[in-house]
């Protein structure tokens, strides 16, 4: 298949942390099978070998049995609970196991964070004396690359899930960023031209990863999104990321998703009626472009 045609024949969703790309990404995916999903999140700390994520899968499904196991018989309700938690989050890890095995089997030769040289460590550090922005400038670095891999790679079409700050540059506050670096007696011992690869930082590179597909969407969050107590309100980067106005500069077309999670707290879930339409809405204005 021709580049171009994998291009224009692609869904790529945008949007903050918490707009439901990923629950919008899967519905599009029942309606259209033959899109495999390509999330950014998943994907930049996935290994480049299957047997490695296989192998972790299979003890992980043996911990979901363990737990299992010990629920049927326990009857504190604290321990209950905890059980509970756990086991939610080992079906989730599974759920991440088989992602990356799609994903791996699709795109075998894109990078990951840590062959690219990312260091979990500093960017922490980072994160614990500068705040989430500088944070963000150090993964920018690694996102950029692993985007310019993606689209190098792509041989045919799918639905392409950016994660909320994968499309995002903050490139004015760079200059501050590095004042307060070498300045900070905490860091000294880093050297900020090697932390920092501009080479691979910059909006430019961004833009220029997404100007040749079609059908990029916006995902919008609904205007009262920081008073709810969803993962939208509590991401500390999204007001920032929003008032950009870059996820709207790279979209063909903007797509509100108001009404689609309902509730609060453990009560939360997904109105399948609103996924439906905002699915369909997408489906039916990325047919005739």
């Amino acid at each position: 298949m021709y580049k171009q045609e994998v291009f224009n024949k692609s869904i790529v969703l945008v949007g903050p942390a918490g707009v439901g790309k990923s629950l919008i990404s899967q519905s599009i995916h029942q309606i259209k099978q033959k899109m495999p999903i390509i999330s950014t999140d998943i994907l930049r700390h996935c290994p480049k070998d299957v047997n490695v994520i296989i192998e972790r899968k299979k003890h992980i499904l043996k911990e979901i049995n363990n737990c299992e196991k010990q629920l049927c018989k326990e009857e504190n309700p604290q321990i209950v609970k905890q059980l509970n938690d756990n086991l939610e989050k080992l079906r989730n890890d599974d759920y991440i196991c088989d992602r990356q095995i799609e994903m791996r089997t699709l795109l075998p030769n894109v990078v990951n964070y840590e062959e690219l040289g990312f260091d979990g460590e500093l960017s922490q550090r980072i994160r614990d004396n500068f705040g989430p922005i500088a944070w963000h400038m150090y993964q920018k670095q690694f996102e950029n690359q692993l985007l310019l891999s993606i689209i190098d790679n792509l041989e045919e079409p799918v639905i392409l899930d950016l994660g909320g700050g994968m499309t995002i540059s903050l490139d004015k506050d760079y200059e501050i960023l590095e004042h307060q670096f070498r300045n900070n007696p905490n860091l000294t011992k880093y050297n900020f031209d090697k932390i920092f690869n501009k080479e691979y930082m910059g909006y430019d590179i961004i833009r220029n990863c997404l100007a040749p597909f079609d059908k990029v969407v916006e995902l919008v969050l609904p205007e009262n999104y920081k008073q709810t107590k969803r993962r939208a309100s509590d991401d500390k980067l999204n007001e920032y990321f929003i008032s950009t106005g870059q996820y709207h500069e790279q979209a063909k077309i903007s797509v509100h998703t108001d009404g689609l999670i309902v509730g609060e707290g453990n009560n939360q879930h997904v109105d399948e009626q609103v996924l439906k339409t905002i699915t369909n809405e997408i489906l039916d204005i990325t047919l005739v472009m």
